[in-house]
């Protein structure tokens, strides 16, 4: 969500330190849950019939993938009662979010996307204002970027992507995060092509970490269909992947953020008057 100042790459121990306790064993859990309470307050009777049915076709599209697949199913139990890492065609996971998006979606998960997503926005402007008390402006934006948006954007996709949503919640946080660079005054010079390159390469990003929970939810879904119990809550694959992809966010940020940035600029300057510029949205 943040672009910070390329010069600025002191990621210390004290950083790495505060990450290691945000995963600690159940803390993303329960975040997950008190969202997900808060949450059910907006639910309609429709929506909450429209998700059962949801549950039901996604359960035929597992057994059917492993039918269709030769899976040998005594194996792949055993793989999941160990926890085993397990491999899932990206198909699959593209096919399962978009059709759980068509059984899902209405006008109400829809406006509570939209509202999750300005929700996600506060927080990060909420961690941004509290890191620019005590230090640099440059630190702030920098910490911005690889704690609070991996933390709050990820905690989002794994809400949407459990309530069978990714998929609509992935486009319209996209939309959202777009238009907010659009209207920044930062890139207001900056050429209108480049930066929607550079928003497609970040969009590819999302929608990855975002298939990354929707593999997460599908294992333990199938552990769920076969009776596994879990023996550990380190077992679990929905919070595995919501580790991997918080970590995966926080270190592009870390390290492709700069990049990115610079080659922006770079490009911006080396075509010149050769492409379209975005004009200010303040200018008259």
């Amino acid at each position: 969500m943040y672009q910070y100042n390329p010069t600025y790459n002191n990621f210390d121990e004290s950083t790495s330190i505060k990450i290691d306790h945000l995963l600690e064993e159940g803390i993303l859990q329960k975040a997950s849950d008190f969202f997900a309470e808060i949450g059910k307050g907006f639910q309609t009777k429709t929506d909450i019939q429209n998700f059962i049915k949801s549950e039901e076709k996604a359960k035929k599209r597992r057994e059917k993938y492993l039918s269709d697949n030769g899976i040998d199913i005594v194996a792949f139990k055993k793989k999941l009662q160990n926890g085993d890492s397990i491999n899932l065609d990206w198909k699959l996971l593209m096919t399962s979010l978009i059709e759980e998006a068509k059984e899902t979606t209405s006008s109400t998960t829809v406006l509570k996307n939209i509202m999750a997503v300005g929700i996600v926005v506060a927080f990060n402007t909420l961690f941004m204002s509290i890191f620019t008390l005590f230090l640099p402006l440059e630190a702030a934006l920098f910490l911005g970027g690889i704690i609070a948006a991996p933390i709050t954007e990820e905690l989002f996709k794994r809400l949407s992507v459990s309530k069978n949503q990714g998929f609509a919640s992935n486009i319209i946080f996209n939309l959202g995060e777009f238009t907010l660079y659009l209207t920044n005054p930062m890139f207001a010079s900056m050429n209108i092509l480049i930066l929607l390159m550079v928003r497609l390469f970040v969009v590819v990003l999302h929608t990855y970490w975002t298939l990354t929970h929707q593999k997460g939810k599908m294992l333990d879904k199938w552990r769920e269909d076969f009776g596994i119990k879990e023996a550990k809550k380190d077992k679990r694959y929905t919070d595995a992947a919501h580790k991997t992809a918080m970590l995966l966010h926080g270190v592009n940020n870390l390290l492709m953020n700069p990049i990115i940035s610079g080659a922006t600029i770079a490009a911006s300057n080396l075509v010149g008057d050769n492409l379209p510029k975005k004009k200010a949205p303040f200018n008259k």
